[in-house]
């Protein structure tokens, strides 16, 4: 069993601010500006943090792939079931 990497809070606080300026953006307030900025921040450090667990070799997808099968399957159920079909004019 591989050990999990090193929980890095330095860098889930910097995605808690990201989050937190693009949630202000779409909430309208003022002096905040380029939510754009905050998308950015966020999606630059999620590929650090992966990128860091696929060159590790922490992240397995056999060992994964159970619980990925489940989420897809309820994801799927989801749609087919609890969203209205289309209706045409």
């Amino acid at each position: 069993m591989t050990e999990r990497p090193a929980f890095r809070p330095d860098l889930e606080g910097l995605r808690a601010v990201a989050v937190a300026l693009v949630v202000l953006y779409h909430a309208r307030v003022p002096l905040v500006t380029g939510g754009y900025v905050g998308v950015d921040v966020f999606l630059v450090l999620s590929g650090f943090l992966i990128t860091g667990l696929l060159t590790r070799g922490r992240f397995l997808i056999y060992r994964d792939q159970g619980h990925l099968t489940k989420t897809y399957a309820a994801a799927l159920a989801t749609q087919l079931f609890a969203q209205p079909p289309a209706v045409g004019p």
